[in-house]
């Protein structure tokens, strides 16, 4: 139910800014969306096939940045070495998998929605493309390879200025 409520919430923001082109509180409404994006992906609980697998990695053979060595960070269970870091900061923190799902909803919804604000003319509709296919898999499914594709698109600007 909660996911055709903010399907409304889009599909109102496409049809009064994109289609009928106001402006009026453009930019709030638009981060409004992306912040209700975020906390539904931050506070889902165990939604999505590989967080189980994530929450369990996370809970018993995570490390906080006090008992890491090198080879922990560069060698072990077959993960890259930025993950592996990510995850002993955010563990350093807090041993809930829940602060390290709202800070992963955070950076990749931030990004994506900053990049559909800056470089789409219809707004409302590029992020009605981005929650019917990417949402679920970007922040339930893929949390390594979507953090790839934040890194991604966050450096695209540099790109674009060579």
């Amino acid at each position: 139910m909660i996911y055709f409520f903010i399907l409304c919430i889009i599909l109102f923001g496409v049809l009064y800014y994109d289609i009928t082109n106001h402006k009026y509180k453009e930019k709030t409404y638009f981060y409004f969306n992306i912040l209700l994006l975020i906390l539904i992906s931050g506070f889902s609980y165990r939604l999505g096939s590989d967080v189980i697998s994530y929450m369990e990695e996370y809970e018993t053979e995570t490390k906080t940045i006090s008992s890491i060595s090198f080879d922990y960070i560069f060698n072990s269970y077959d993960r890259q070495c930025g993950w592996q870091l990510f995850l002993t900061l955010i563990k350093t923190i807090s041993p809930s998998f829940t602060v390290l799902k709202i800070i992963h909803s955070y950076i990749i919804n931030t990004v994506i929605g900053g990049f559909i604000y800056k470089y789409f003319k219809y707004k409302f509709i590029a992020l009605l493309c981005y929650y019917f296919f990417l949402y679920i898999p970007f922040n339930f499914e893929v949390l390594r390879e979507s953090l790839a594709v934040s890194c991604f698109l966050y450096a695209t600007k540099y790109f674009l200025e060579k």
